[in-house]
């Protein structure tokens, strides 16, 4: 493979108002450009085998352009997007600028290394991850992915994130009715869904001593019911079907609601 200078590389972009500082290295100005998700994120997280080259890492916010008192963009949240291409979208439309959040994709079903940055995420700047996945049941296991991880369980607790279901769902339809859906569930679906209802798995678990962070019994009640609504539906929605403007309305709409967007909010 290496003679075919055939390598692998991250799946995982992000951007965010603010820059990368590593000691005397280049910043990495995270606000005007985008950048990959690399092994470094995973490193730091375990805290265990950072080479010395990395460094120490701070995350320092752009200063808001012609602020007379020197103000800082304050980054709150982390927003997480199923797929490349919506992530694109929010780039370009200045999304992580004017709403002071961290937004990132692992491109799909992440790899390790996305895995790891939105764990760190979480624990740098204390709130949910809120995920914006295609309303169907592979969208929603999507975001399952970062809570129930497939990588040695010894690092398990480590990584698992749990990643709020922003949306797209019924609800978030509701709200936004000029967003058409496709009906049509095929029998994967089917199994996928019932895979998501079943409390044994977490996803929609509010009591034990392993029930996720965030867990209480509203959301698992809101899970429930948004998922029974796409199982008699049986009606899709993929983030690439939808307009780019109703988008990005309708996820400015709920981050301005608050630092903390919350499922149900509808």
């Amino acid at each position: 493979m290496c003679a075919m200078r055939i390598v692998p590389s991250p799946t995982g972009e992000m951007c965010m108002p603010a820059k990368i500082v590593r000691g005397n290295d280049p910043e990495q100005d995270c606000m005007n450009f985008i950048f990959p998700i690399d092994e470094e994120w995973a490193c730091r997280l375990y805290n265990v085998a950072v080479p010395d080259y990395m460094g120490t890492l701070d995350i320092v916010p752009h200063q808001v352009p012609g602020s007379t008192n020197n103000a800082s963009y304050e980054v709150s949240h982390t927003l997480l997007i199923e797929k490349k291409c919506i992530f694109n979208k929010f780039f370009a439309n200045d999304f992580h600028r004017e709403n002071n959040c961290v937004v990132m994709t692992g491109s799909g079903f992440p790899d390790v290394n996305s895995i790891a940055f939105v764990k760190f995420m979480e624990l740098s700047i204390g709130s949910q991850v809120q995920g914006l996945c295609d309303n169907n049941p592979f969208g929603v296991l999507l975001l399952k992915s970062y809570q129930h991880t497939k990588y040695e369980l010894a690092l398990h607790n480590m990584l698992k994130t749990d990643v709020g279901w922003l949306g797209w769902n019924p609800a978030f339809g509701n709200a936004f009715p000029q967003v058409h859906q496709t009906a049509g569930y095929s029998v994967t679906d089917e199994r996928v869904l019932d895979h998501l209802l079943d409390s044994r798995n977490q996803f929609v678990l509010h009591q034990g001593q392993n029930k996720p962070k965030y867990a209480s019994a509203a959301r698992t009640a809101f899970r429930q019911n948004q998922m029974q609504i796409m199982r008699q539906t049986r009606g899709k929605c993929n983030l690439d079907d939808i307009p780019t403007q109703p988008l990005l309305t309708a996820v400015r709409f709920i981050f301005g609601q608050g630092r903390n967007a919350y499922e149900g909010k509808f």
